[in-house]
Protein backbone atom coordinates (compact mmCIF):
# COMPACT_ATOMS: atom_id res chain seq x y z
CA UNK A 1 0.00 0.00 0.00
CA UNK A 2 0.97 3.25 -1.08
CA UNK A 3 1.63 5.85 1.52
CA UNK A 4 -1.22 8.29 1.91
CA UNK A 5 -1.62 11.55 0.18
CA UNK A 6 -4.05 14.39 1.54
CA UNK A 7 -5.00 17.38 -0.99
CA UNK A 8 -7.79 19.90 -1.63
CA UNK A 9 -11.39 19.05 0.55
CA UNK A 10 -12.30 15.90 -1.78
CA UNK A 11 -15.21 14.17 -0.09
CA UNK A 12 -14.88 10.94 0.91
CA UNK A 13 -14.93 8.82 -1.91
CA UNK A 14 -15.04 5.32 -3.03
CA UNK A 15 -14.03 4.66 -6.94
CA UNK A 16 -14.50 1.05 -8.03
CA UNK A 17 -12.09 -0.28 -11.42
CA UNK A 18 -14.59 -3.08 -12.40
CA UNK A 19 -11.92 -4.77 -14.73
CA UNK A 20 -11.74 -8.19 -16.40
CA UNK A 21 -8.62 -10.75 -17.43
CA UNK A 22 -7.32 -8.73 -20.28
CA UNK A 23 -9.70 -5.82 -20.05
CA UNK A 24 -8.39 -2.89 -17.99
CA UNK A 25 -6.79 -5.37 -15.73
CA UNK A 26 -3.49 -4.49 -16.92
CA UNK A 27 -4.01 -1.18 -17.78
CA UNK A 28 -5.70 -0.07 -13.89
CA UNK A 29 -1.79 -1.44 -12.25
CA UNK A 30 0.35 1.31 -14.46
CA UNK A 31 -2.01 3.77 -14.04
CA UNK A 32 -1.14 3.44 -10.48
CA UNK A 33 2.31 2.83 -10.73
CA UNK A 34 2.61 6.14 -12.77
CA UNK A 35 0.70 7.75 -9.82
CA UNK A 36 1.40 6.59 -6.44
CA UNK A 37 0.30 9.62 -4.63
CA UNK A 38 -3.59 8.36 -5.39
CA UNK A 39 -4.46 5.54 -2.81
CA UNK A 40 -4.83 2.53 -4.30
CA UNK A 41 -6.07 -1.52 -3.27
CA UNK A 42 -4.00 -2.89 -5.15
CA UNK A 43 -6.52 -6.41 -5.30
CA UNK A 44 -10.33 -7.21 -4.40
CA UNK A 45 -11.55 -10.38 -5.59
CA UNK A 46 -15.47 -11.31 -5.22
CA UNK A 47 -15.05 -13.28 -2.31
CA UNK A 48 -14.14 -10.29 -0.22
CA UNK A 49 -15.82 -7.76 -2.00
CA UNK A 50 -17.94 -6.73 1.44
CA UNK A 51 -14.10 -5.59 2.72
CA UNK A 52 -14.40 -2.70 0.05
CA UNK A 53 -16.00 -0.19 2.32
CA UNK A 54 -13.65 -0.34 4.88
CA UNK A 55 -11.13 1.50 2.70
CA UNK A 56 -13.41 4.19 2.64
CA UNK A 57 -11.03 7.24 4.49
CA UNK A 58 -12.61 10.71 5.22
CA UNK A 59 -11.23 13.12 2.58
CA UNK A 60 -9.52 11.01 0.79
CA UNK A 61 -10.06 9.55 -2.66
CA UNK A 62 -9.63 5.66 -2.82
CA UNK A 63 -9.54 3.94 -5.85
CA UNK A 64 -10.10 -0.20 -5.94
CA UNK A 65 -9.25 -2.74 -8.48
CA UNK A 66 -12.02 -5.24 -8.81
CA UNK A 67 -11.61 -8.11 -10.46
CA UNK A 68 -14.28 -10.28 -12.71
CA UNK A 69 -16.76 -8.87 -10.79
CA UNK A 70 -20.28 -9.40 -11.46
CA UNK A 71 -23.22 -6.84 -11.15
CA UNK A 72 -24.56 -9.75 -8.39
CA UNK A 73 -21.58 -9.32 -6.64
CA UNK A 74 -22.12 -5.27 -5.96
CA UNK A 75 -25.82 -6.14 -5.77
CA UNK A 76 -25.16 -8.38 -2.86
CA UNK A 77 -22.52 -6.18 -0.82
CA UNK A 78 -24.49 -3.60 -0.53
CA UNK A 79 -22.30 -1.36 -2.62
CA UNK A 80 -24.78 -0.10 -5.41
CA UNK A 81 -25.78 2.04 -2.42
CA UNK A 82 -22.35 3.59 -0.61
CA UNK A 83 -22.42 7.70 -0.76
CA UNK A 84 -20.42 8.83 -3.16
CA UNK A 85 -19.28 5.98 -5.17
CA UNK A 86 -18.05 5.71 -8.67
CA UNK A 87 -17.42 2.64 -10.90
CA UNK A 88 -15.47 2.50 -14.05
CA UNK A 89 -16.87 -0.28 -16.12
CA UNK A 90 -14.38 -1.45 -18.55
CA UNK A 91 -15.42 -3.79 -21.77
CA UNK A 92 -14.31 -5.21 -24.63
CA UNK A 93 -15.53 -7.06 -27.96
CA UNK A 94 -15.66 -10.18 -26.85
CA UNK A 95 -14.43 -11.66 -30.84
CA UNK A 96 -11.40 -9.60 -29.82
CA UNK A 97 -11.07 -10.51 -26.35
CA UNK A 98 -10.77 -14.41 -27.31
CA UNK A 99 -8.36 -13.38 -30.24
CA UNK A 100 -6.06 -12.03 -27.70
CA UNK A 101 -6.72 -14.82 -24.99
CA UNK A 102 -5.77 -17.45 -27.36
CA UNK A 103 -2.87 -15.80 -28.76
CA UNK A 104 -1.33 -15.10 -24.77
CA UNK A 105 -2.29 -18.32 -22.96
CA UNK A 106 -0.75 -20.22 -26.26
CA UNK A 107 3.02 -19.96 -25.31
CA UNK A 108 1.80 -20.58 -21.33
CA UNK A 109 2.83 -17.45 -20.03
CA UNK A 110 0.61 -17.64 -16.24
CA UNK A 111 0.88 -20.14 -13.84
CA UNK A 112 -2.64 -20.60 -12.93
CA UNK A 113 -3.03 -21.13 -16.87
CA UNK A 114 -0.38 -23.75 -17.15
CA UNK A 115 -0.99 -25.75 -14.10
CA UNK A 116 -5.01 -25.32 -13.05
CA UNK A 117 -7.01 -28.19 -14.13
CA UNK A 118 -10.95 -26.95 -15.71
CA UNK A 119 -13.16 -29.89 -15.40
CA UNK A 120 -14.97 -27.74 -18.64
CA UNK A 121 -11.85 -28.37 -21.08
CA UNK A 122 -12.22 -32.05 -19.94
CA UNK A 123 -9.58 -31.70 -16.71
CA UNK A 124 -6.76 -29.76 -19.02
CA UNK A 125 -5.34 -26.84 -18.19
CA UNK A 126 -6.13 -23.14 -20.34
CA UNK A 127 -2.74 -23.64 -22.28
CA UNK A 128 -2.85 -27.28 -22.36
CA UNK A 129 -6.33 -27.16 -24.09
CA UNK A 130 -4.78 -24.68 -26.27
CA UNK A 131 -1.72 -26.60 -26.89
CA UNK A 132 -3.86 -30.05 -27.73
CA UNK A 133 -5.07 -28.90 -31.37
CA UNK A 134 -3.47 -27.00 -34.12
CA UNK A 135 -6.50 -26.03 -35.43
CA UNK A 136 -7.14 -22.32 -34.82
CA UNK A 137 -10.85 -22.07 -35.05
CA UNK A 138 -10.77 -25.51 -32.11
CA UNK A 139 -8.18 -22.71 -29.93
CA UNK A 140 -10.38 -20.18 -30.33
CA UNK A 141 -13.60 -22.41 -29.32
CA UNK A 142 -11.77 -23.53 -26.55
CA UNK A 143 -11.05 -19.84 -25.08
CA UNK A 144 -14.52 -19.32 -25.83
CA UNK A 145 -15.70 -22.25 -23.35
CA UNK A 146 -13.60 -21.23 -20.87
CA UNK A 147 -14.00 -17.63 -20.55
CA UNK A 148 -17.88 -17.25 -21.18
CA UNK A 149 -18.51 -17.00 -17.40
CA UNK A 150 -16.30 -13.99 -17.62
CA UNK A 151 -18.11 -12.42 -20.14
CA UNK A 152 -21.84 -13.44 -18.73
CA UNK A 153 -20.23 -10.67 -15.44
CA UNK A 154 -19.37 -8.76 -17.83
CA UNK A 155 -22.41 -8.26 -19.92
CA UNK A 156 -24.23 -8.09 -16.66
CA UNK A 157 -23.56 -4.34 -16.05
CA UNK A 158 -25.09 -3.33 -19.88
CA UNK A 159 -27.94 -2.11 -17.64
CA UNK A 160 -26.16 0.13 -15.61
CA UNK A 161 -24.39 2.22 -18.10
CA UNK A 162 -26.68 5.19 -18.06
CA UNK A 163 -26.57 5.57 -14.06
CA UNK A 164 -25.36 8.60 -13.48
CA UNK A 165 -22.60 6.59 -10.89
CA UNK A 166 -20.94 4.08 -13.90
CA UNK A 167 -19.12 4.83 -16.51
CA UNK A 168 -18.35 2.06 -19.22
CA UNK A 169 -15.01 2.82 -20.88
CA UNK A 170 -14.72 0.11 -23.84
CA UNK A 171 -10.87 -0.54 -24.48
CA UNK A 172 -10.97 -0.14 -27.95
CA UNK A 173 -11.57 3.45 -27.50
CA UNK A 174 -8.84 3.64 -24.63
CA UNK A 175 -5.81 2.00 -26.09
CA UNK A 176 -6.16 3.04 -29.03
CA UNK A 177 -6.61 7.35 -28.47
CA UNK A 178 -4.27 9.84 -27.21
CA UNK A 179 -6.74 12.90 -26.52
CA UNK A 180 -6.07 14.38 -23.53
CA UNK A 181 -9.71 15.26 -23.00
CA UNK A 182 -10.48 11.53 -23.24
CA UNK A 183 -8.77 11.04 -20.13
CA UNK A 184 -9.42 13.94 -18.83
CA UNK A 185 -13.57 13.21 -18.95
CA UNK A 186 -12.48 9.70 -16.65
CA UNK A 187 -10.84 11.71 -14.00
CA UNK A 188 -13.95 13.88 -14.06
CA UNK A 189 -16.10 11.24 -13.14
CA UNK A 190 -13.57 10.17 -10.95
CA UNK A 191 -13.45 13.09 -9.28
CA UNK A 192 -9.35 13.08 -9.72
CA UNK A 193 -9.79 15.92 -12.27
CA UNK A 194 -7.70 18.62 -10.16
CA UNK A 195 -4.70 15.97 -10.15
CA UNK A 196 -2.59 16.43 -12.54
CA UNK A 197 -0.32 13.62 -11.83
CA UNK A 198 -3.33 11.08 -11.78
CA UNK A 199 -4.87 12.75 -14.86
CA UNK A 200 -1.41 12.27 -16.63
CA UNK A 201 -1.31 8.62 -15.04
CA UNK A 202 -4.31 7.45 -17.08
CA UNK A 203 -2.79 9.25 -20.68
CA UNK A 204 0.51 7.35 -19.85
CA UNK A 205 -0.51 3.93 -19.05
CA UNK A 206 -2.60 3.86 -22.71
CA UNK A 207 -0.89 1.53 -25.41
CA UNK A 208 -1.83 4.31 -27.31
CA UNK A 209 1.38 6.49 -26.50
CA UNK A 210 3.83 3.74 -26.22
CA UNK A 211 6.18 3.23 -29.11
CA UNK A 212 6.35 -0.70 -27.59
CA UNK A 213 3.33 -2.74 -26.58
CA UNK A 214 3.89 -3.66 -22.89
CA UNK A 215 4.45 -7.51 -22.96
CA UNK A 216 0.82 -8.84 -21.13
CA UNK A 217 -0.63 -7.02 -25.14
CA UNK A 218 -0.80 -9.24 -27.93
CA UNK A 219 -2.34 -6.07 -30.37
CA UNK A 220 -5.77 -7.60 -31.04
CA UNK A 221 -7.15 -4.80 -29.92
CA UNK A 222 -6.02 -3.38 -33.05
CA UNK A 223 -7.85 -5.17 -34.82
CA UNK A 224 -10.65 -3.44 -37.13
CA UNK A 225 -13.05 -6.56 -37.30
CA UNK A 226 -12.56 -8.84 -34.39
CA UNK A 227 -15.30 -11.08 -35.70
CA UNK A 228 -14.09 -11.31 -39.07
CA UNK A 229 -10.59 -12.58 -37.88
CA UNK A 230 -11.94 -15.66 -35.94
CA UNK A 231 -12.37 -18.70 -37.97
CA UNK A 232 -15.24 -19.63 -39.55
CA UNK A 233 -15.73 -22.98 -37.37
CA UNK A 234 -15.82 -20.46 -34.44
CA UNK A 235 -17.82 -18.09 -35.65
CA UNK A 236 -20.35 -20.20 -35.59
CA UNK A 237 -19.77 -21.30 -32.48
CA UNK A 238 -19.20 -17.58 -31.15
CA UNK A 239 -22.92 -16.66 -32.72
CA UNK A 240 -24.35 -19.39 -30.73
CA UNK A 241 -22.51 -18.96 -27.14
CA UNK A 242 -21.07 -15.20 -27.43
CA UNK A 243 -23.04 -13.03 -29.57
CA UNK A 244 -25.62 -12.57 -27.28
CA UNK A 245 -22.87 -11.08 -24.91
CA UNK A 246 -21.94 -8.33 -27.99
CA UNK A 247 -25.42 -7.05 -28.49
CA UNK A 248 -26.03 -6.55 -24.55
CA UNK A 249 -22.56 -4.56 -24.70
CA UNK A 250 -23.26 -2.55 -27.65
CA UNK A 251 -20.46 -4.47 -30.35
Amino acid sequence: MVEIELWGAAPAVLNLFILFHKCGNNYTMKVHRHDRGTRFVESVQPPAADTIPNHDVAGVPVNVRCRNFGLRVLERNGLLEIDDARFLVFTRHPASFILSAVKYHLPGVEDWAIKKSQPHLGGMSLTAALNATDDEAERQIVAMIHFEGLYQRQASFADCFDRDDFRRVRCEDLFATDDPDYFMEIAKFLRLDTRPQFVRALQKASPAGMKRLPGQSTGAFRERDPYGALAPRAQDYYDEHFRRFADALGY
